[in-house]
């Protein structure tokens, strides 16, 4: 089925004696006594559908043309509106619940028409401080069912994690867009100057999402996918930030599977490959590797940790906890078995990169 545009065209604050468009008084009124709990109507060519709730009525318009089927669907994403942005009491206190809806939607509607850099409309910005700088976090749930889990309850557990307000927009049942305070980096900073060290935001952030998702993983059941962001002002750049958030987490899958969180600075070589055509990565991986047989779980991690210790045969020997001859003789078979030596810049780079994409084509 087409996707079907759904298009707010009223959003008004409504009394029980008075609604601001006549010809649907009646349904409000029925909505509002609880005899309904929605009202579907045609003008035209175009089908309405209303929700209210106490205070607040929000009109939308589709194609009259749906059939049946795309009709139910349609009533039912009202349902799930509701059902899945219950907001806090500090949001219910800024806006209206169906503010916030139409915020998500306005994103998900710019992400898919492939708008990463609109400004936000002023009607959402009054929402929260989305002008000032934020830390974009993106949580993805890697699990069948969101167990009741909703911005409301997910916002009380960062609250008191953060010891900061931070801003929950359901992005779906599993994806949460989250923006954290600034002042995350500001109390970060003093605790340095403190110490005497200096963390840069880079390293600063690593932390953070690090313990964000350690906390996660604690408090909550079922296992998640965690992206960081460098902060942005939501107002100007937030759609762009979500669209990077998720590659990261696209990327971080397919070539470090064993992690879960996730930083896009640290995905450059990823972003590169990730659009070579298989067969080309299949192909680099065959002639790099050859048939070295000793390309086990053991070498990979030797190798892996080798890179990541900045080609410190000693660190990597300390890290791997194996004496340094070991992992020597490790190197040394590899070289036999493929003609390259990783203790040398030029086959450091071109088995860095080949083992990135065997992880990818092991896996096709």
């Amino acid at each position: 089925m087409a996707r079907t545009r759904l298009e707010p065209v009223l959003e008004a604050r409504i009394r029980p004696a008075a609604m601001a468009i006549e010809e649907w008084n009646i349904a409000a009124q029925d909505i509002l006594t609880g005899e309904m709990s929605k009202s579907v109507a045609s003008e035209k060519e175009t089908l309405f559908f209303l929700e209210a709730d106490e205070e607040t009525a929000v009109l939308l318009a589709v194609e009259k043309s749906l059939a049946k089927g795309e009709r139910d669907l349609v009533e039912l994403l009202l349902e799930t509106w509701k059902s899945e942005s219950a907001p806090s009491e500090a949001e219910k206190a800024a806006a209206p619940v169906d503010s916030w809806l139409l915020l998500r939607n306005w994103l998900l509607d710019r992400i898919e028409q492939g708008e990463p850099y609109p400004s936000m409309p002023e009607t959402y910005c009054d929402l929260g401080d989305f002008g000032t700088a934020s830390i974009p976090f993106l949580i993805q749930g890697d699990f069948a069912d969101p167990g009741g889990v909703g911005a409301s309850e997910l916002g009380k557990l960062l609250d008191s994690f953060f010891e900061t307000k931070t801003v929950v927009i359901p992005l779906g049942e599993r994806e949460w867009v989250l923006l954290g305070s600034s002042e995350l980096l500001e109390a970060s900073e003093a605790e340095d100057g403190e110490s005497g060290e200096h963390e840069s935001i880079e390293e600063t952030l690593v932390s953070i999402g690090s313990g964000l998702l350690e906390m996660l993983d604690n408090e909550w059941v079922g296992e998640c996918h965690l992206a960081v962001h460098m902060p942005i002002v939501p107002a100007e750049s937030l759609v762009q930030a979500i669209l990077t958030m998720r590659e990261a987490v696209e990327l971080g899958k397919a070539y470090h599977p064993g992690e879960n969180v996730h930083f896009p600075w640290q995905l450059q070589l990823e972003r590169l490959f990730f659009e070579i055509p298989p067969g080309a990565k299949t192909g680099f991986v065959k002639h790099v590797f050859k048939e070295a047989h000793s390309l086990d779980g053991d070498m990979i991690a030797a190798l892996e940790t080798f890179f990541a210790q900045n080609c410190s045969v000693s660190d990597t020997a300390k890290r791997l906890y194996i004496h340094r001859n070991t992992l020597l003789y490790r190197l040394d078979k590899f070289k036999q078995e493929t003609g390259l030596d990783v203790r040398t810049f030029h086959d450091a780079v071109l088995v860095k990169i080949a083992l990135l994409l065997y992880k990818v084509t092991k896996r096709a």
